[in-house]
């Protein structure tokens, strides 16, 4: 696909097995989280149905820095999971994404996580952590509709808002062409008439200065087990809030 804008990207099993539905996480772009004069001018996306419940995704994008040399702050946002595992505040990490790696043009990048106001497909995520100690999780035992959901509540206010755990990495660009290599394992979610989901986000990408992908490759594996899957792409319409199909597998 040549020239792509953005959208939603998402497999889904054909055969159902569970009685309840759990959104664990999906997958998403890595983004700049200020404005930035860099394009991503290239991405292979490839993502292993794995046979314990897990997605393997491996992301090679290729960057074009046409300024001088510049250091970028750089996130990768994680959606708070939904009828599973909380999100283990206040040590912040994600409880269902493993082996999460950035390498920038062969070298590996340290990153630190937060918890910050999820986005949505009006508004992108602004990256600025939220403090702990204004905020909390949902409390089980309560009948409170505030308490219900994968949301964070306002100690004092009782604003009850989503959230993401953010993964944040400073990255070194040089002039010219950059590579940079992301790796992470994910728990697939799971619904009634589904056996799993795999959603990813691709509509982020238009936070780069080009506002697209300019060269976007996808592939998908499922090794060692045939497995039954519909694989749908729609791109998001920012002016009426909808979504148009453009790809459908089966």
């Amino acid at each position: 696909m040549k020239n792509f804008l953005a959208g939603l990207m998402w497999l889904i099993a054909t055969l159902a097995s569970a009685n309840d539905g759990s959104f664990y996480v999906n997958g998403n772009q890595l983004v700049p989280i200020n404005e930035t004069d860099v394009a991503v001018t290239k991405e292979v996306l490839t993502i292993n149905i794995c046979d314990d419940g897990y997605a393997e995704v491996d992301v090679l994008y290729e960057f074009t820095n046409q300024g001088a040399a510049k250091t970028i702050d750089m996130g990768f946002e994680a959606e708070a999971p939904y009828n599973g595992d909380p999100v283990p505040l206040p040590k912040i990490e994600h409880p269902y994404i493993e082996d999460f790696t950035v390498t920038m043009n062969g070298q590996p990048l340290s990153y630190k996580t937060s918890i910050v106001r999820a986005g949505s497909e009006e508004e992108s995520t602004d990256f600025k952590p939220l403090s702990m100690q204004e905020w909390r999780l949902p409390n089980s035992n309560s009948m409170d509709e505030e308490d219900w959901g994968n949301n964070l509540i306002n100690k004092k206010t009782k604003e009850s808002i989503t959230f993401s755990v953010a993964y944040l990495f400073k990255a070194n660009f040089k002039a010219g062409k950059n590579v940079v290599h992301h790796t992470y394992r994910y728990q697939m979610s799971n619904g009634i008439y589904m056996t799993f989901e795999i959603p990813y986000w691709l509509t982020p990408a238009m936070r780069w200065a080009n506002h697209q992908i300019d060269d976007f490759t996808l592939r998908i594996q499922a090794k060692n087990t045939a497995k039954q899957f519909a694989a749908k792409l729609q791109e998001i319409d920012p002016e009426n809030d909808t979504a148009k199909q453009v790809l459908e597998l089966k």
